[in-house]
């Protein structure tokens, strides 16, 4: 009932070198994940650029829990006010 080590040698070699065998398919993930990742890099740019807002972090959060006391006052104002005003949060 013990623990057969020489079968779990050799069981661990034939995992090694089954890997190996599958260094293709590896390699084939590795290169798509790189392409996915070149392809997408000039419309995160944009996206940083133009989308996500930039200087101070807190000045946006303030806003946001304005919006949010807003809200819990007169819900149906603040849907009018978030898409009549420049309000993208």
């Amino acid at each position: 009932m013990g623990v057969d080590l020489n079968n779990f040698r050799d069981g661990f070699w034939e995992f090694s070198d089954s890997r190996l065998s599958n260094l293709p398919a590896y390699t084939l993930i590795v290169l798509s994940v790189f392409l996915y990742y070149l392809l997408n890099v000039p419309y995160y740019r944009a996206y940083t650029q133009g989308v996500v807002p930039g200087g101070d972090p807190f000045t946006y959060t303030v806003g946001f829990y304005e919006l949010l006391d807003r809200a819990h006052e007169n819900y149906w104002d603040t849907i009018h006010f978030g898409f009549t005003q420049a309000n993208w949060y």
